[in-house]
């Protein structure tokens, strides 16, 4: 079948190089609370770490069968995500900061994915025709 690096890589990866607010950055020993690209960044980190629990918590058919709802869900909510990711606005310094504190961890969270989206192929999706029929639509929408 197919690996999932492309799939989450593709939707986040590219969202966070485009995400833009428009807050100026503070000095570092005043409090700056977050700015909305900021939280909509950590919302996509937290439905990557769904995303994961989902495909780490799948050991048999049963669970496998499962586990297809969460994925749909999470397959949608990552293509809403994304949309609303490319329409907000940031300063270059705010992105260049956000960049360097966020890409690293959803890279991390990328291979944790790719590792259990390898699992899953090998196994043949546990004989979950669904399962794998849901992890091609999320490919499929994060290619777009």
């Amino acid at each position: 079948m197919f690996t999932t690096r492309g799939i989450i890589t593709a939707v986040l990866l590219i969202g966070a190089f485009s995400v833009t607010s428009g807050q100026e950055k503070a000095p570092a020993e005043q409090h700056n609370p977050m700015s909305p690209a900021e939280l909509h960044l950590r919302t996509g980190v937290v439905m990557l770490a769904k995303l994961y629990r989902c495909l780490a918590e799948v050991k048999d058919s049963q669970t496998a069968q499962g586990a297809v709802p969460s994925v749909v869900q999470i397959t949608q909510d990552l293509q809403t995500w994304t949309q609303t990711l490319h329409g907000m606005k940031q300063e270059a310094e705010e992105q260049e900061a956000l960049e360097h504190t966020y890409v690293p961890v959803i890279e991390k969270l990328n291979s944790y994915i790719e590792v259990q989206g390898e699992r899953l192929s090998a196994a043949n999706y546990f004989g979950s025709q669904d399962l794998a029929t849901a992890l091609t639509a999320l490919y499929v929408i994060a290619q777009q």
